[in-house]
């Protein structure tokens, strides 16, 4: 969960480079170890489309 929650540090402050690896990375381990049907698994997903989208955003102004 901490890898999750530093992303999520790095994401509100505007660093993405940082908080997209740290997303991915967290993405990663909990499928390894909770399985792709786990809640936790579903936040890591949700996390990096957040960050996907607001990226994007900011790039079209």
């Amino acid at each position: 969960m901490s890898l999750n929650n530093l992303g999520g540090y790095y994401y509100e402050t505007g660093n993405y480079e940082k908080a997209e690896l740290l997303f991915v990375e967290a993405l990663r381990i909990r499928k390894d170890v909770l399985g792709e049907n786990h809640p936790y698994y579903s936040t890591s997903l949700n996390n990096l489309a957040l960050l996907y989208t607001e990226n994007r955003e900011l790039r079209e102004k």
